[in-house]
């Protein structure tokens, strides 16, 4: 005989860690060397690369769906090698 255990409706998502990558922009910063997180001048948006723990793992975690607070759209910028 077959059991049925009873299964909340959730929906579960995995989420990675992106970090801003410091820019120089003159045009915000009026600095040529100061480095912060400054959107790249040509596109007026941000660098980002994976947060990593020490052991170089991606940080990233599975929460419930209700818990997400904004969505965010990323465009990859493929570059000549992979890293």
């Amino acid at each position: 005989m077959l059991q049925y255990f009873p299964v909340p409706d959730r929906f579960l998502l995995y989420i990675c860690q992106f970090n801003i990558m410091p820019q120089v922009n003159p045009a915000i910063s009026g600095s040529n060397t100061a480095r912060d997180p400054y959107p790249k001048l040509a596109s007026l948006l941000y660098l980002m690369w994976h947060a990593k723990h020490v052991d170089g793992t991606a940080v990233g975690d599975v929460i419930p769906l209700e818990q997400m607070q904004v969505l965010v759209r990323l465009v990859p910028q493929f570059g000549d090698k992979v890293d």
